[in-house]
């Protein structure tokens, strides 16, 4: 069998980033969208046109990409949303695919794909399965709130996303992320167990 890709789905600060953690520990290799979104905005040619759409303010004392600040301006407005998605999408869209086909060609049995617009962008569709990462709204706020994300940042985010009921039912797997990081690591590695009988 081919290398598998697992779909990483939740709400926000439902704790994505961490099953993928869990996951690259028991052997797959991690597809990270948000941190290919990091590097894209490095990119001389992206900044410019992103600052051009956007306006110097989203710049700091550095001349880079103020991620909070970008983050202020586009989730309080959709059209600006918009522009910054139309020039950063396609990068990072052809980027996780490259790195999904190299992981192929080196014969990884599985590829932990970390996208939190995973359904929106149409990447379930190159997907194995999906885990949906699911955690109280309590937990969910008290992570978010230790990024520095406010209610209003969630709440901006939630909004491009399709809705939570949604996600889950579209899910193969289910994990509850609202106890400890051993209970966690428990329903992923029966997870994995599943995956890897899967690809025998």
């Amino acid at each position: 069998m081919g290398t598998r890709v697992i779909g990483i789905s939740g709400g926000v600060a439902a704790g994505k980033s961490t099953v993928a953690r869990i996951l690259a520990g028991l052997g797959a290799e991690v597809v990270d969208a948000d941190a290919i979104g990091h590097e894209a905005l490095k990119r001389e040619d992206v900044k410019r046109r992103v600052v051009s759409k956007l306006g110097g303010e989203i710049l700091d004392d550095r001349g880079e990409i103020d991620r909070r600040k970008l983050g202020a301006i586009v989730f309080s407005s959709p059209d600006r949303l918009n522009d910054l998605e139309a020039i950063v999408h396609p990068i990072i869209l052809e980027r996780i695919r490259e790195q999904i086909r190299s992981a192929s060609e080196r014969a990884a049995k599985v590829v932990a794909l970390d996208a939190a617009l995973l359904y929106e962008s149409g990447l379930d569709e190159i997907c194995d399965g999906v885990v949906f990462v699911d955690a109280d709204e309590k937990k969910r706020a008290a992570r978010a709130s230790g990024r520095g994300w406010t209610a209003e940042d969630c709440a901006g985010r939630e909004r491009r996303q399709i809705k939570t009921a949604d996600k889950r039912r579209r899910a193969n797997w289910i994990v509850d992320n609202s106890g400890s990081l051993k209970e966690l690591e428990n329903q992923i590695r029966k997870i994995w167990q599943q995956i890897l009988d899967r690809n025998t």
